[in-house]
């Protein structure tokens, strides 16, 4: 029983691991410089650290379809977060 319950887990996680290399090859290749997707990730504050630090990895090697993609929506994630905490700041 332990056998067929590791089986399942590879299986899922090999999965996981899949769908989550396909995404991240697809918003890389063709979303990092979407203006509209590029919205959205910059209102929700950006990726977890998990996955950004997967996205920065695969952005950093030379391959990477778009590295500075990564980067331009990273800045404009940080510089919104200074702008929020300015507005915030006078709110006090």
């Amino acid at each position: 029983m332990k056998e067929l319950s590791e089986a399942t887990q590879n299986v899922f996680c090999t999965l996981e691991d899949e769908i989550e290399r396909k995404y991240m090859d697809a918003y890389l290749s063709e979303l990092v410089m979407d203006t509209k997707m590029r919205e959205k990730i910059i209102e929700s504050k950006g990726f977890c650290n998990n996955h950004l630090y997967k996205m920065l990895i695969i952005a950093s090697k030379p391959e990477s379809p778009d590295g500075h993609g990564v980067a331009l929506t990273t800045q404009s994630i940080i510089e919104k977060f200074i702008q929020d905490l300015h507005i915030n700041k006078k709110r006090m």
